[in-house]
């Protein structure tokens, strides 16, 4: 379409009243595994995702359209603020939180409900697998002696703890960690 009857038509839209795309509508993000879609969109008036998944066969996904069905689980709540980072076989790994402080969510789809909760450092990757998460779990409180920068954190109003590489495997979700801890900011 040439650009100039393109823009004829978005200008007699306007004058007619109608919009070129509805306000409304929100890019939905969809991953596909272990027999499950998880459909997430961007809120609108609060942080995080709206987040559902559903039953599917490998072969039958369908569209990553976001709109609720009988017998859709939904994940996500408005007093979270969810996002999705990834999908492992049954296990969706979702982040949680809107400050320094963050919560690293594994919510197993075939029980339908959160597994595993864990506050981690959101600056470092968070690398999904298969056959598991590697992620820096917040371990505890930092100290003076265990964190350079304590006094920086403290002056600026935050507080400090110590992180460290974490894996967890699946599907029993045991727990290793690696490497030595570091420090981080926390709220």
């Amino acid at each position: 379409m040439h650009p100039t009857f393109r823009l004829s038509l978005l200008v007699l839209a306007g004058i007619a009243g109608l919009s070129a795309a509805p306000a409304f509508a929100t890019e939905a993000q969809c991953k596909f595994g272990g027999g499950f879609q998880v459909i997430s969109r961007a809120r609108t008036d609060a942080a995080g995702n709206d987040i559902i998944a559903r039953a599917v066969p490998a072969s039958a996904a369908g569209p990553c359209i976001f709109a609720k069905r009988g017998g859709d689980i939904e994940i996500s709540t408005a007093e979270e603020a969810d996002t999705v980072l990834g999908l492992a076989g049954t296990h969706l790994v979702m982040d949680r939180g809107t400050g320094p402080s963050r919560v690293l969510v594994i919510y197993d789809l075939s029980a339908r409900k959160v597994a595993l909760t864990l506050a981690y450092d959101d600056q470092e990757p968070v690398k999904i697998a298969a056959s598991g998460v590697t992620f820096a779990a917040v371990t505890g409180p930092a100290t003076a002696a265990t964190c350079p920068k304590f006094k920086e954190y403290k002056a600026n109003g935050l507080g400090a703890a110590l992180a460290v590489e974490t894996r967890i495997t699946f599907p029993g979700l045991a727990r290793s960690q690696s490497g030595k801890p570091r420090c981080i900011a926390q709220q």
